[in-house]
Formats: structure tokens, C-alpha cells, sequence
């Protein structure tokens, strides 16, 4: 994407998103846009938060589960809920009750390039709610929410309405309305909720629960499901609970996550092994490396018995005045992760010194008091592309240097919106000053008359056909009206699909 389309992409969010555009970089969710209504919301200003780390946003605008749920999005690639709760702005001025939708964004290669961090008021919703008499438009907002919500009613808890999240959550359709909880959900006998929800009716407080295990009939078969959940009872003007509204957010990807990590060390180290990106941990202050995957040690040119146990500076003493060593220092005294997306790597091998060009992260690892136990380093051999890219540049260099030394003219035909683009090169050759106006009809114009139709004919077969375009004709000078002659050639150029974008060449 180029800087102006990605600009507008950028503004666009920005004026409609509610919420934040995470970019996934590595293990790191870098904020990539932020919408309007969230800075009002949050008091948050978008020049002081842009590029950063969502780790770098006070915590009191998050739920404690927030870094899990996104982990668990980005491993298992699905959208999830974070349970509502009290946001307080970062000045701690005002709180707003909200509840999280978190999506994912593939790239085309289907790893997950974005998240959209959606934050909904819900105070908002219900004041909206509670301002119009007209119960359809109280329904409708409802069934916009981005998390479940069901309105039972009585003491039989009927099935008053349900939205289409909540049916979607539950694997149910609207046949449920109208019925008793009990009935239109049966396996919920022997579970503990409809006893929960007669306690919230009767007592007339609310319930709110986390991560709680529910077993739900879906697909025609017994699934374990976990959810976070609000039961806020709903009163009469003389304050007689007469229903409950049930709030709630699928989290079983979240707690499948948490048990996993939970499950051992071992497993973190198997993650760390698995992974297609080179990855290291190093712990103390001689950085001794505890764990090195296979791409680390091929982009270091190492076996496993020449790095495990060792100290960084004693595997790589060639890093000694390249910037790694102080980059990772600066992680390791202030627990503050860092990342560069370019950077040059020298490394020993038995032919010599050789060079590679990497993009690497460090992140901290803390212990329970914030203190810096060891650091994560991730690093990704990008010489590839930056030494194709390099080449790319010298050849573009190059052709310019050429063309300017043979005092050439180029031009850049649109043959969609016929728009021209010279050279001044260019414009002088047709008799132009550098400050006049030339385009396609005025260019086409100069041509004499012998050889307008024939250079037309040619121009369109180039476009047409995709023939080189090679042709010699006459002008008149703009200004001196002058009889040249013109060499010019030139060739097409496709999209993808095999569209015409640029008509481009020399003239001389």
C-alpha cells in the first residue's frame, strides 16, 4: 500500500472505527490506528499513542483478561468478547461500562496481520434504550450489541427476546422466545445457573461471573463452553425485579489458551521450538541462553552444543561494537521491550567474516515483583529481500543517471483517466515551458498531420495488445512552431488481472 492510499485507509478508520487497529508484529500489538470516539472515551491523544505497544496504555482502560483473549485470537485465528467492565479513562476522570469485540484481520497468506479492538458503552446502549418510549428501537439496539443479551421474564424466566448473538452463542433460533429458560435450554438441569438466576431474581442483586464453565447442546451434541457473564435484574418503578437481562461472551478459546500455558514450562519451550521464527531466550545478567530454536541457531550458523548453557557474548564475541549487545542491555535494565526492522548482522564463520540483514524484537521476561528475570529475543533473516530490494534501487539509479546523461525525455501515460505525466526533459523537447500545461489531446495535437493517425493506431495497439511501442514522427514546437523529429518507445503495463495501469517510455 502506498503513502497516500495508506493515509486515507488510516483516516477512514480513524473517523469510524470505535475502538483500536492492533498491528500484529511478531508477539506485539502495535496500535495502528485509533478511532475518534475511543480517544474521546478514553482521553487518550492519538500522537502519543500511534506505533506503541497496547502494553504501553495506562491498565486502567483494560480488563485483567485482555492479554490473554488476544493471544488466544491470534492463536486460534477466531473472534472473541473480553466481559464488560468499568473503563476508567487514563486521567481517571470518568468510568464507562463496556464490553470488547475482538476480531481478527488475515493477511493473504492467512496469518493474522490486524485485530480490531472494538469497544462498545453500554451505558450508552442502555441510556439510548431507556430515552425511547418505542420498544422495537430499544429491540434493535439490542440486536446490534456485540456481545449476548437475553431478557427473561418472571419468575419461570420466559425467553423474552434474545439477540442474534445470543442465539448464535447458544446455537439456538428464535423458537426459544416465549419459553421457560429450563425448557427451551434443557441442559442446563444440574447446572448451577438456573439456581444462580432465581438468586438474582428473588434477592434483586446482580451477578457477574468469569470464565465459567457451561455445557451447551450445539451442533446436536454436549459441548463444553466457558463464558463471562452479567445477570442484571430489571426493575419496576417501585423496584420489583420483574426480569433479568443476561449479558454474556463466549471466552472457551481464552480459557483453552490459559490452560495450556498453564499446563507446564515444557510446553512454552515447545512453542518456542515449533516456531517457524528464530527465537531465544536468554536469562541473567550474562545473558545465558536457556532456550534456542532451530532457525536461531541457522541464522547464526550454530549447532545446539555450541549455544545452550552459554553465555550470549561468549557464542557471538563478534557482537562486541554491533548494536545488538546495548539494545539488549537497554531491555534488560529498564523492562521495556525494543524492536528494529532492519539492522545489518555480522557473524564468524570458518570462511570469514559474513553479513546479514535482520528484524529482531527483545521482550522482557518479568518475575511477579516486575523484576527482569530474562529476555525473549525474536529475530528474522530478512536478507532476501532487503538485498533485492537494494538491487531494485541501484538499477532505478542507474536508469535515471542514463537518462539524464543522455538528455531524454520520459513520459507516463494513464489510459484510464488519460492523464500524462512528462518529464521537463520532455516538455522541452515539445517547445514547453517548465510552468505550461501539456496533456495527451495537446501532445496529439503537435503531431503533424502525416503521422497523427499512425502514431493513435500505434499507441492503441501497445494497450490493446501489449505491443512493444516503437515509433519515429514529426512535431510542431508548442512555442517556435518549429518542424522535429521525434524517436519514441515505450511498452504497457498490467495489474494482476491483466488491466492496462501505465502507458510509460522515452523520447529523445
Amino acid at each position: 500500500m502506498d503513502y497516500q492510499n495508506e493515509s486515507l485507509f488510516k483516516t477512514f478508520l480513524e473517523s469510524t472505527h470505535n475502538g483500536l487497529v492492533l498491528k500484529v508484529e511478531s508477539s506485539s500489538f502495535v496500535i495502528y490506528a485509533a478511532g475518534d470516539d475511543y480517544l474521546n472515551m478514553t482521553g487518550l491523544q492519538r500522537q502519543d499513542i500511534i506505533g506503541k505497544d497496547i502494553t504501553k496504555l495506562p491498565p486502567s482502560l483494560f480488563h485483567s483478561s485482555t492479554w490473554l483473549v488476544l493471544e488466544g485470537v491470534l492463536q486460534h485465528k477466531q473472534k472473541a468478547s473480553i466481559i464488560p467492565y468499568f473503563l476508567r479513562s487514563a486521567d481517571e476522570g470518568r468510568s464507562v461500562y463496556v464490553s470488547v469485540n475482538i476480531t481478527p484481520v488475515f493477511n493473504a497468506d492467512g496469518a493474522v496481520g490486524f485485530l480490531l479492538y472494538t469497544v462498545t458503552d453500554i451505558d450508552s446502549y442502555m441510556r439510548k434504550a431507556e430515552e425511547k418510549v418505542n420498544r422495537s428501537y430499544f429491540m434493535q439496539l439490542i440486536d446490534q450489541a456485540p456481545v449476548g443479551i437475553c431478557i427473561l421474564r418472571g419468575k419461570e424466566l420466559f425467553v423474552e427476546s434474545a439477540n442474534n448473538m445470543m442465539l448464535e452463542l447458544l446455537d439456538e433460533s428464535d423458537a426459544i422466545l416465549n419459553l421457560p429458560l429450563k425448557i427451551a435450554l434443557p441442559e442446563l438441569e444440574n447446572q448451577p445457573f438456573l439456581k444462580l438466576l432465581n438468586d438474582v431474581y428473588t434477592w434483586g442483586e446482580p451477578l457477574v461471573g468469569n470464565e465459567s464453565k457451561v455445557l451447551l447442546i450445539r451442533n446436536s451434541k454436549l459441548e463444553t463452553a466457558y463464558f463471562n457473564f452479567v445477570y442484571q435484574p430489571l426493575k419496576d418503578n417501585l423496584g420489583v425485579t420483574t426480569g433479568i437481562m443476561m449479558v454474556a461472551a463466549e471466552v472457551t478459546a481464552l480459557v483453552r489458551v490459559k490452560q495450556q500455558l498453564e499446563e507446564s514450562v515444557a510446553n512454552f519451550k515447545s512453542v518456542v521450538m515449533n516456531a517457524h521464527y528464530a527465537l531465544l531466550v536468554v536469562k541473567g545478567k550474562d545473558w545465558v541462553v536457556e532456550i534456542a530454536n532451530q532457525p536461531m541457531l541457522n541464522l547464526w550458523d550454530k549447532k545446539k552444543g555450541e549455544v545452550l548453557g552459554r553465555p550470549l557474548m561468549k557464542i557471538l564475541p563478534e557482537l562486541v561494537g554491533q548494536p545488538f549487545p546495548e539494545h539488549l542491555r537497554r531491555v534488560t535494565d529498564s523492562g521495556k521491550s525494543y524492536a528494529i526492522n532492519e539492522e545489518v548482522f555480522y557473524y564468524n564463520t570458518p570462511a570469514g567474516i559474513k553479513k546479514k540483514y535482520v528484524s529482531f524484537f527483545y521482550d522482557p521476561i518479568l518475575d511477579k515483583e516486575g523484576n527482569v528475570k530474562g529476555v525473549i529475543v525474536g529475530a528474522e533473516d530478512i536478507t532476501n529481500s532487503v538485498e533485492t530490494r537494494l538491487k531494485i534501487e541501484r538499477a532505478e539509479e542507474m536508469l535515471r543517471i542514463a537518462i539524464e546523461s543522455a538528455n531524454l525525455g520520459t513520459w507516463h501515460y494513464d489510459p484510464a483517466s488519460k492523464r500524462l505525466t512528462v518529464s521537463p526533459r520532455l516538455k522541452e523537447l515539445f517547445g514547453y515551458k517548465p510552468d505550461e500545461e501539456m496533456n495527451y489531446n495537446s501532445v496529439m495535437a503537435q503531431v503533424t498531420d502525416e503521422y497523427r493517425y499512425m502514431l493513435l493506431k500505434a499507441i492503441q495497439s501497445s494497450i490493446s495488445h501489449g505491443e512493444h511501442f516503437n515509433l519515429e514522427f514529426s512535431i510542431q514546437g508548442n512555442s517556435d512552431k518549429k518542424l522535429r523529429w521525434m524517436r519514441a518507445t515505450g511498452r504497457i503495463y498490467r495489474d494482476n488481472e491483466g488491466v492496462p495501469i501505465r502507458f510509460s517510455g522515452i523520447l529523445m
